[in-house]
């Protein structure tokens, strides 16, 4: 029997069953597809602009083809590195205040589960990557999740960075911090 989201195989081929789940699904990821293709094109530009690649090939064409050299003096890649340094030079920890006098020996707990899980994340790391491509691109995005192993029966918790290129965000969520979102899509190429 199938469910919403399996495929069956027909002799040599193999056969999506109907789902309407998986038909709302998909028009959700195409929707959100095309709300940020323009912001892709743009963050693209923004990190070819980074790196020093600031010349449309056909004008590199032009310059070559006149004998003439292409200069590129990058003038954002220094100021992106001054941001990118100050953030590492300013960082702030996670900090539990108690509410009330009961409460001290559970924030200490909390603020120590949580200092163990961002170092075995190696959060430092993470953050900083975050951070650049927000200044790069204008949207950073970590993922939070339980790395469980199913021999141990535990696992950890884990915070990782996530590549923008990789999110795609409900394009009908009108706030500024994304907080009314139905959903968000993580799609990425892998192979079998």
């Amino acid at each position: 029997e199938l469910n919403d989201f399996q495929y069956a195989r027909a002799g040599e081929t193999t056969v999506v069953a109907p789902s309407t789940k998986l038909s709302k699904f998909k028009r959700w990821f195409r929707d959100a597809v095309d709300h940020s293709n323009e912001w892709r094109k743009e963050a693209n530009e923004d990190i070819r602009f980074y790196r020093g690649e600031q010349w449309d090939k056909s004008d590199l064409k032009d310059m070559e083809e006149s004998r003439k050299p292409a200069i590129t003096i990058n003038k954002i890649n220094p100021l992106i590195n001054i941001l990118s340094g100050y953030q590492r030079l300013n960082r702030y920890d996670i900090e539990f205040l108690p509410r009330t006098q009961g409460d001290n020996e559970q924030a200490a707990l909390r603020k120590g589960i949580t200092k163990y899980i961002l170092d075995r994340s190696h959060y430092n790391y993470e953050e900083s990557d975050v951070f650049s491509d927000g200044i790069l691109t204008g949207i950073g995005w970590f993922e939070v999740f339980y790395n469980y192993d199913k021999l141990t029966g535990d696992g950890d918790a884990c915070v990782r960075r996530v590549s923008p290129f990789d999110i795609y965000p409900d394009p009908e969520s009108r706030d500024r911090h994304m907080r009314d979102m139905k959903f968000v899509i993580r799609a990425r190429w892998v192979d079998k």
